[in-house]
């Protein structure tokens, strides 16, 4: 072939592939594959699948229209167009009608609700040709696309916010060839272009697409609502139960009130009887005390706490406070008052008055007012904070006044008192070292004419007579035993339990005073130095009769009227008797036997010619 015929078949070949490519152009290629919907019907797959969640056949239609709205708006977002040609519209609602099937609604409800393909069709006469979003915006005024953008631009899922965009929506309208469809179109508008959100913001449909609910929309506004009532519901009964239980306190509280008020009132009837004390305020026993201060205690034990308190006027007293918060202290309290109020004597602890009172915050207040010892306890001068080398004068002095004052107590008082807790620490010293007894927590009345009682033990460790131990039998002579063992201890200066060498454990002073006499000389017992020591025949004697009164047999303890008259030198002193041989018993035999709790051991005595007296 000629170079000319090549040439006329390669320009025939380029003429050929150009009409080729303008055939099947982009644009051509676009118009050729229009026949498959560009919509996204997966939107309302499943979060928005307005129709199936509504049952109701006039709400279905509004919601089969909302859910292609927001189809269209999707559509409008990504491509900034409304409608397609014909052919693509037509299958855009077969596809439509598949999607509402997968929800399980009927197909068929496009035609019952007039939506058909002239719904999407470009040229339709429901609206003003709105294909693009360049046509709805040339249709509307610059007024109202400004009002737009204003009011619906960030998020319109709140009432105030969608209430103002959905106005913007409404009044831009002004063309009326279909006013419902165009007024769809202007919501489209909004939520899809006009929102930064997008149309399928929860908040967005809600709004511009009237809510026709989301998937399980209904369920949950049911949820809502039944939430509200169960939380109404829960809130009046959590302030019904509440109120009653306010109430209840409130009725207990005034119970309990009333309780503390009557037995107060019972306390006081029974206190009123003397007319000789006085009844002080409790506001008065807080100022004394500067509210019960820890500086002001005094003295400590099992009934509560003594205090120093100062009173208005100036006086100075000694208050005996009683850990009472229950009906028990009550009982305390009252013992004591009615044995010390019954009697009055110089060497008796001066009664003054009492106080009670009851409060929420601290329970029930029971208090005995005494008149202030100066000199404290002779536990104090003999072995506490004083430890002071009593002269044999002062210690002569101490000794006849709590003689006097036991005897009184079992022979002067009526009926008669014993005591049962006679230890150094009861026995208080005035300013010019007057004894007085004191602590009537344990004392008993003794009823006239029994030889004795039997109760169970009570009293301080050393200080209990034998048979008061052994056998639960109380007479006046078991304070005798008492005395007699305080009244070494004022003389020797030792305690009831004396610590000694030949020992590893304590020996009661009674059997240390007793070797003492037997191997050496009687004196020897006294405390060493002594100031002022007087005749020494006199001297034996006040040994002697503490001896007598610390003896292990009941028989041969003189009582305390006998003591008094000894000790003033108007009874001689007998001969002393042999004395028991002492067996210590161990303290836990002792407890099984007598239900008592004592700590180390007791003494016991027996001996070969006599038993025990009963």
């Amino acid at each position: 072939m000629s170079a000319y015929g090549r040439s006329r078949r390669l320009l025939l070949v380029a003429v050929a592939a150009a009409a080729l490519l303008r055939f099947f152009s982009p644009a051509r290629l676009l118009v050729l594959g229009q026949s498959s919907c560009p919509l996204d019907f997966s939107v309302t797959a499943d979060e928005f699948a307005f129709a199936r969640n509504d049952r109701d056949p006039g709400r279905q239609c509004l919601a089969v229209r909302e859910e292609l709205n927001l189809v269209i708006a999707a559509q409008l977002n990504r491509t900034q167009r409304f409608l397609f040609p014909a052919a693509t519209a037509s299958t855009c609602i077969q596809d439509f009608q598949a999607s509402l099937q997968r929800q399980g609604v009927a197909p068929d409800i496009t035609v019952r609700c007039s939506i058909d393909s002239q719904t999407l069709e470009s040229g339709s006469t429901r609206c003003p040709n709105f294909t693009s979003v360049g046509d709805f915006t040339s249709a509307t005024s610059s007024a109202s696309i400004a009002n737009i953008q204003t009011n619906c631009r960030g998020n319109i899922g709140d009432g105030p916010s969608c209430s103002a965009c959905t106005a913007a929506v409404v009044s831009s309208v002004s063309f009326r060839s279909n006013g419902s469809t165009c007024l769809d179109y202007a919501h489209i508008y909004a939520a899809s272009i006009v929102n930064l959100n997008g149309p399928t913001d929860p908040g967005t449909v809600a709004c511009m697409f009237f809510n026709q609910g989301s998937r399980g929309g209904e369920k949950r506004e049911v949820w809502k609502i039944a939430l509200i009532v169960v939380a109404g519901f829960l809130a009046l009964s959590g302030t019904g139960v509440l109120a009653w239980l306010w109430w209840r306190k409130r009725c207990k509280e005034k119970s309990r009130r009333k309780l503390l008020e009557d037995r107060d009132s019972a306390l006081e009837r029974s206190m009123h009887s003397n007319a000789s004390l006085i009844r002080f305020d409790m506001h008065e026993m807080k100022a004394a005390t500067r509210n019960f201060h820890r500086t002001t205690l005094i003295g400590q034990g099992g009934y509560g706490n003594v205090y120093k308190g100062v009173l208005q006027d100036g006086t100075v007293v000694a208050l005996k406070r009683f850990k009472n918060c229950s009906p028990a202290g009550d009982e305390g309290f009252v013992h004591e008052m009615e044995m010390i109020s019954s009697v009055r004597h110089k060497n008796l602890a001066p009664l003054l008055g009492w106080c009670i009172g009851s409060s929420r915050s601290e329970g029930h207040q029971r208090i005995i007012v005494y008149e202030f010892m100066s000199n404290g306890s002779l536990d104090d001068h003999l072995f506490g904070k004083f430890k002071k080398n009593l002269d044999w004068p002062t210690r002569q002095k101490i000794a006849i006044g709590t003689a006097k004052g036991l005897a009184y107590l079992h022979n002067g008082a009526q009926p008669a008192i014993i005591h049962r807790d006679i230890k150094g620490g009861n026995i208080l010293l005035d300013s010019e070292f007057n004894a007085k007894v004191a602590d009537f927590g344990l004392a008993k009345f003794a009823p006239e004419g029994m030889t004795h009682m039997t109760t169970g033990v009570a009293g301080t460790q050393g200080y209990v007579a034998p048979e008061y131990v052994l056998y639960n039998q109380l007479t006046d002579k078991s304070d005798v035993y008492s005395f007699g063992i305080v009244f070494l201890e004022l003389l020797s200066g030792r305690k009831a339990l004396v610590h000694t060498p030949a020992s590893d454990r304590p020996v009661p002073i009674a059997d240390w005073a007793w070797s003492v006499m037997k191997e050496t000389r009687i004196v020897d017992i006294l405390q060493q130095p002594m100031d002022k020591l007087g005749d020494e025949e006199v001297v034996e004697s006040f040994i002697l009769v503490a001896l007598l009164c610390a003896h292990p047999q009941v028989a041969y303890r003189p009582s305390m009227a006998q003591v008094v008259k000894m000790l003033e030198n108007d009874l001689a002193v007998p001969s002393m008797p042999e004395r028991p041989i002492p067996l210590m018993v161990n303290a836990q035999e002792l407890a099984s036997t007598t239900g008592t709790s004592y700590s180390g051991s007791v003494p016991f005595y027996f001996s070969s010619s006599a038993e025990v007296p009963r």
